[in-house]
């Protein structure tokens, strides 16, 4: 049986953490530059499609955990920030955690059959200027 909640956790993940770390060639970007989603989701591939969609990853699972009570925000953040200097900036981690649980919010409040709508790129919250 596929378990589908988790899925949508983690895609809805990547939506927040693209959405606030400068990241074109993430998930999101990929699919929105026409990356089929049977490519993105090919299991088979033994290396990333893109060093974004590769960093977008390793900054999910976490964020995850950090979503789930399992992680201490700030380690995360200082991990993020000593591992992605260039790219997590100060607060960037706080912006994606908020951005995440608004998400959740807003797909609690989707009626059922009805439709939850994204856009992307997705637009910034204040503090975040798309790079």
């Amino acid at each position: 049986m596929l378990e589908t909640r988790s899925y949508l956790v983690h895609d809805l993940t990547h939506y927040a953490v693209e959405a606030e770390v400068p990241i074109e060639d993430g998930f999101y970007g990929l699919l929105d530059g026409g990356t089929p989603l049977e490519r993105l989701n090919d299991r088979t591939l033994t290396e990333p499609l893109s060093p974004g969609l590769a960093v977008a990853e390793s900054l999910v699972g976490p964020m995850q955990s950090l979503s789930g009570g399992r992680l201490d925000p700030a380690i995360f953040r200082e991990q993020c920030e000593r591992r992605f200097p260039r790219l997590v900036a100060t607060g960037c981690v706080d912006r994606a955690h908020a951005r995440l649980r608004r998400l959740a919010g807003h797909w609690a409040a989707t009626p059922f059959h009805g439709t939850m709508a994204l856009d992307w790129p997705a637009v910034p919250v204040e503090g975040r200027a798309r790079a």
